[in-house]
């Protein structure tokens, strides 16, 4: 069965109150909801709400009357977890809309073969705060009051506290007491799975009423139950048509005569985020469309061009962003498949640079055809780029490029525009790591001083490797920590699609500093491995620097690829 393995924590709770979990797949928000309040400690009394500001999107159990200027909504017993399990690292979610209780949830990892029939806590610390108290602060001002005898609330908040049932005369509130086992046995009793053909959809109130009745069932789509959540599709004969047309178009227009491969266009159809595309083919060496999708698209254009200048080596750009191209190459470049396609529609084609076909670059994936979705995606946007490439050409318009501008051209309801603005951003956006782990910070911060330098890197193998559980050949990554003087490798973590690199790496040098004491240094190579590991060097006193070169790393990469060949 496949599963979700997750770390909620209340946001502003000192020391963290947290829960390590598994949760299946399958489910709708509804029923994540009701879990979540089940594995906190939450009583359901109140309505909740899961945030991806990421992605500007909201999942409640709607109102008709209420609309969220920031966030776009969806219903929450309507909408499956698995397509935000699988394309998010963390996400918020929100209990009690008086008291506002926030949960910061975590991603940790995507559990392809999982063991258990019902979900699970794998560990936990801190009890769950009060209902109705006044949200966080609240409840730190009640347990102040509970804890000393001459505050003049404190038998008034005792009372109210027992009477509320956390904790009686015998056995009073433990403000650190999580009982495990009961809250399993109680998830146990519960929530056992049951496989259906088709997800259940039901509101957080009417799973709570089959719970009052003594319902012991937790109903999960059977797609997902046996990890297809994403289920790969593929696009029929006519849609790959439709692309090839849409292709055909845009080549005789010849974009790369006006366009250089840094000129960008901004498409706006009406969608939920603009698309962004490149031009290939000024050079007269590769043509193509590489077309980015929102803002995130954009970012990871902006890591390629800007790699040089970070230090980011090209392969680790290239295998790091998402987008959608389509190339005009040598028919030995194309797959078989890909081959195939082109003839079942019926196109032919001959000669240098003039076979079309599509990829599909996703991180953490080697390049691969489209699936079904992409193929639509794809058809519409070189349809409007077209018709853009079209409007520029017949209107001898100019954009200043160079300034960091780009051409925006937006077509809704039969009214074009068509100008020149300026780009969102022109540098590169990239993650950091920041530690919420209580303990962990603790035991790094209190950890021996030692005179070991280290390099830290993360290194794509550029290989696809096939495995059942991917829709698509996984491309893995190393995460690398080694022993600068020496050479030796201290770690040499794989990381697949479902693994967060960063966080490997950064729990390779934490293990390191735990286990041997702190190096004296850590040396990086480029800006985003830097970023990763920033704060946890700095909660250690670690030095972190940046250099040109890792040489213990790069003899190992080169040892491997030696062995490879």
């Amino acid at each position: 069965m496949k599963a979700y393995q997750l770390k909620i924590t209340i946001k502003n709770s000192h020391p963290p109150i947290w829960r390590r979990c598994i949760i299946p797949a399958g489910i709708t928000f509804s029923q994540l909801g009701v879990l979540f309040n089940e594995i906190m400690g939450w009583k359901g009394y109140h309505l909740f709400s899961f945030e991806f500001q990421d992605y500007g999107i909201r999942v409640e159990e709607l109102d008709e009357d209420y609309d969220d200027p920031y966030y776009e909504l969806e219903e929450a017993s309507e909408t499956l977890i698995d397509p935000y399990m699988e394309n998010t690292k963390w996400f918020t979610y929100s209990y009690d809309f008086g008291d506002d209780w926030e949960h910061r949830v975590e991603v940790e990892e995507i559990v392809y073969d999982c063991g258990y029939t019902c979900p699970v806590v794998l560990k936990a610390r801190g009890a769950c705060p009060f209902e109705d108290c006044g949200g966080i602060y609240g409840y730190y001002r009640y347990l102040e009051a509970l804890q000393d005898e001459e505050n003049e609330e404190h038998q008034h908040l005792t009372d109210w506290v027992q009477g509320m049932g956390y904790g009686d005369p015998e056995e009073p509130f433990d403000p650190k007491k999580y009982d495990i086992e009961e809250v399993n046995a109680s998830l146990s009793a519960h929530f056992q799975i049951r496989v259906t053909q088709k997800p259940v959809y039901e509101t957080s109130n009417e799973i709570y009423e089959k719970l009052v009745s003594g319902s012991s069932v937790l109903p999960i789509a059977k797609s997902e139950a046996d990890g297809t959540a994403l289920g790969r599709r593929e696009a029929e004969t006519e849609e790959w048509r439709a692309l090839y047309e849409a292709g055909a178009r845009v080549k005789e227009l010849q974009p790369w005569e006006t366009f250089w491969d840094m000129d960008l266009i901004a498409l706006d159809g009406g969608w939920n985020e603009e698309v962004y595309v490149s031009i290939l083919g000024k050079g007269g060496d590769c043509y193509g469309i590489s077309v980015y999708e929102g803002l995130d698209g954009l970012n990871d254009f902006m890591m390629l061009t800007l790699s040089e200048r970070m230090n980011i080596s090209s392969e680790y750009a290239m295998f790091s962003q998402n987008n959608l191209t389509c190339y005009w190459g040598n028919r030995e470049e194309l797959s078989e498949k890909q081959r195939r396609i082109i003839k079942d529609i019926g196109y032919r084609f001959r000669g240098k640079n003039q076979w079309l076909y599509f990829m599909s670059f996703r991180k953490g994936y080697f390049p691969f055809n489209m699936d079904q979705d992409e193929v639509r995606r794809m058809t519409m946007y070189l349809e409007m780029l077209a018709d853009a490439v079209e409007y520029y050409q017949e209107n001898g318009l100019k954009t200043d490029f160079e300034h960091k501008n780009m051409f925006y051209y937006s077509k809704a309801e039969g009214k074009v525009t068509a100008e020149e603005r300026k780009l969102p951003f022109t540098g590169c956006r990239f993650p950091s790591l920041t530690l919420t782990d209580g303990e962990l910070l603790e035991d790094l911060r209190s950890s021996q001083k030692g005179d070991a330098v280290l390099e830290a890197d993360i290194i794509y193998l550029g290989a696809a490797v096939s495995d059942k559980k991917y829709e698509r050949p996984a491309n893995p990554c190393l995460c690398l920590l080694a022993e600068a003087g020496s050479g030796m490798m201290l770690a040499a973590d794989m990381a697949g699609p479902e693994n967060d690199a960063g966080i490997m790496l950064a729990q390779a040098v934490a293990d390191f500093t735990l286990t041997y004491g702190a190096p004296k240094e850590i040396r990086v190579s480029n800006v985003m491995i830097e970023a990763i590991l920033a704060h946890l060097c700095q909660e250690a006193e670690i030095r972190l620097r940046r250099v040109k070169r890792l040489h213990a790393v790069e003899d190992f990469v080169q040892g491997m690829k030696r062995l490879s060949y």
